[in-house]
C-alpha cells in the first residue's frame, strides 16, 4: 500500500499491491452487521487529507509502511509479527 500524497492528489486512492493469499494463516473476521458511523469516520478522514492534514497524511503513510513489513513476515510465515502489525495498524486507525 502506498498513500504517497502525490500518487492520491492525482488519482485519488492509493496503490495497492495484490499478494498471494496462500500466504496467509487462518484469519477470523469479525463485522458489524450495520456499521453506521462508519461513513462519518470515513469522510472525514477524506476531508482532512484533502485539506492537507499532517496528521492524517503522515498516518497514511505509517500504514502503508505497515502494509510492507506485514507483507515481510507473511512471506518469512512470520505470524507473531504479523499479529503484532495488524495491532499496530489497528492502534493508528482508532
Amino acid at each position: 500500500m502506498d498513500f504517497s500524497k502525490e500518487h492520491m492528489d492525482k488519482f485519488g486512492h492509493g496503490i495497492y499491491t495484490p499478494m498471494d493469499t496462500s500466504l496467509l494463516p487462518p484469519l477470523h473476521l469479525v463485522y458489524a452487521e450495520n456499521p453506521s458511523d462508519s461513513g462519518k469516520v470515513h469522510s472525514d478522514v477524506r476531508k482532512r487529507w484533502l485539506e492537507g492534514d499532517e496528521f492524517i497524511i503522515s498516518s497514511k503513510v505509517e500504514v502503508g509502511n505497515l502494509a510492507i513489513e506485514g507483507r515481510s513476515a507473511l512471506s518469512e510465515k512470520n505470524y507473531t509479527k504479523f499479529a503484532e502489525l495488524m495491532n499496530c495498524n489497528f492502534d493508528i486507525r482508532r
